[in-house]
C-alpha cells in the first residue's frame, strides 16, 4: 500500500473504499492480507488525520449507499479518532505525562532489547516483519497494531510510551491522541485492569503468520499508573470574529470544508509547515516529507483563490500574536504555538462530539448517528 499525498488521491481512494471496499467491511476489516492487498479497508487514515476527508461527510456517504445498519460499524472506526481527540482534550495531562516520561526514558534507548525491537531483531519473526514493514510502507494494518503493541508491551517488556513514540516516528496516519490512547488501552490504562493480549491463535486467524504460542505473553498483568487525570472542560466554540487580517492552517486542517467556510474572508493566510525541530516525537524524514507535500498539494491548489503561503513554524513571530487558527489538537504544535494566544477556529464536529468523549467509547458510539445527523450539509 503506497500512500500518495495529495487530495486527488486521497478522494481516489475513498471512491475506490465506496464502490468495492464498503460492502463487505464488517466482515473482512479484522483480516490483514499484507500490504499488497488492502482492499478489505479503507486505507484512508493518513488523509483523514490530516483533514483532506471530511468525517461527517464521508459518514454520509456511506448511509446513502448502504443505509445506517449496514456502514454502521465503519461509521464507528471513523469516529474512534473523534473520540480519542475529545477524550484527551478533556484530559491534557495525558499528554503532559507522556512527554516527561519519554524524557525520564532517554537512556533506557540504548538498551539491547530496545534496539533489537525497532531494528526488527527479535525471537519473534512476525513481529520483525511488522516492523519491516512499518519501516517501508509507514503503515500497519490496525489488527496488527494492536498485536504488535501487546507484543511490545507484554513479551519483550518493553515501556508502551517508547512503543507509542516508535509508531508516531514512523506512521503516515499517526496522531498524537488515537496513538497515545490506544497505546494505553493495550496496556490497561485506559481500561483500568483491561488489557489487550495478543495470542498466537489469533495471528493466525487474522493474517499470514504463524508464531509459537510459547513466544508469546509471559507477563499478563495489566500496566498501571499512579497519576489520576482529571478532566478539564474547555471551550470548543469558535469565536467571534473582529479581525480578518490572518489565517493560520496547521497539518491537521488541510481539508476544503472546513478551509471554505471561512477563508474567503481573510486577508492572508498561511499554511504553517513543522519540521522535527519543533516537535516532542520526533518523526522520521519520509514522514515530515509527507505532510510537507500534502501542504504543499493544499496551497498550489487554493493559490488561483486565495492569497496562501507555505511558511515554516519558527517564522511564526511577534506579527502573528492573537491572529486566528484553526485548532491545530493537543500536541507538539499547539505546544509551540500557544504562546502566540492565536483565536482558534473549531470544526463543528470538535464542538459537537467534545462533550460525549468524557467517558468510554460505547457510550460515546450510541451518538455518532446522531452528530452525523445534526452536522450533515443540506441539500
Amino acid at each position: 500500500m503506497k500512500f500518495v499525498p495529495s487530495y486527488k488521491e486521497a478522494l481516489k481512494r475513498k471512491n475506490q473504499f465506496l464502490n468495492s471496499g464498503l460492502r463487505e467491511y464488517s466482515k473482512l476489516r479484522n483480516y490483514d492480507y499484507g500490504p499488497e492487498k488492502r482492499e478489505n479497508v479503507s486505507g484512508l487514515s493518513p488523509y483523514i488525520t490530516h483533514g483532506l476527508i471530511d468525517i461527517v461527510g464521508h459518514s454520509q456517504e456511506c448511509i446513502d449507499l448502504f443505509g445506517e445498519k449496514k456502514s454502521e460499524k465503519y461509521i464507528a472506526e471513523l469516529f474512534w479518532g473523534v473520540y480519542w481527540k475529545g477524550y484527551l482534550e478533556l484530559r491534557p495531562s495525558i499528554w503532559t505525562c507522556f512527554k516527561n516520561d519519554l524524557e525520564n526514558l532517554t537512556d533506557y534507548q540504548n538498551e539491547d532489547l530496545y534496539l533489537k525491537a525497532i531494528n526488527g531483531e527479535t525471537h519473534i519473526s512476525c513481529f520483525n516483519d511488522w516492523v519491516n514493514e512499518l519501516k517501508e510502507y509507514n503503515y500497519l494494518h490496525n489488527h496488527t497494531r494492536m498485536w504488535f503493541a501487546s507484543i511490545w508491551i507484554f513479551t519483550l517488556k518493553l515501556p508502551w510510551q517508547l512503543g507509542a513514540a516508535f509508531f508516531m516516528k514512523h506512521l503516515y496516519d499517526g496522531d498524537i491522541a488515537s496513538n497515545t490512547l490506544s497505546w494505553r488501552w493495550v496496556a490497561g490504562i485506559h481500561t483500568i485492569n483491561k488489557a489487550y493480549f495478543a495470542s498466537s491463535e489469533n495471528i493466525k486467524k487474522y493474517s499470514s503468520k504463524n508464531v509459537d504460542k510459547s513466544l508469546l505473553n509471559y507477563d499478563r498483568s495489566p500496566k498501571n499508573e499512579i497519576v489520576n487525570h482529571e478532566i478539564i472542560k474547555g471551550k470548543f466554540d469558535s469565536p467571534v470574529m473582529n479581525n480578518y487580517e490572518i489565517l493560520l492552517v496547521f497539518e491537521n486542517s488541510l481539508g476544503l470544508k472546513k478551509f471554505n467556510d471561512y477563508a474567503s474572508k481573510f486577508k492572508e493566510i498561511y499554511v504553517v509547515n513543522a519540521d522535527n525541530k519543533f516537535r516532542s516525537l520526533k518523526l522520521e524524514e519520509k514522514v515530515i516529507n509527507f505532510k510537507r507535500r500534502l501542504e504543499e498539494d493544499f496551497v498550489n491548489r487554493l493559490s488561483d483563490h486565495y492569497q496562501i503561503k507555505l511558511i515554516n513554524l519558527h517564522e511564526l513571530d511577534n506579527r502573528f500574536l492573537g491572529v486566528s487558527a484553526f485548532y491545530p489538537n493537543l500536541g507538539d504544535v499547539y505546544d509551540y504555538v500557544k504562546e502566540l494566544n492565536l483565536n482558534y477556529i473549531y470544526s463543528n464536529l470538535d464542538t459537537l462530539s467534545r462533550s460525549k468523549c468524557n467517558a468510554g467509547f460505547f457510550g460515546f458510539k450510541k451518538s455518532i448517528i446522531e452528530i452525523v445527523k445534526k452536522l450533515k450539509p443540506a441539500n
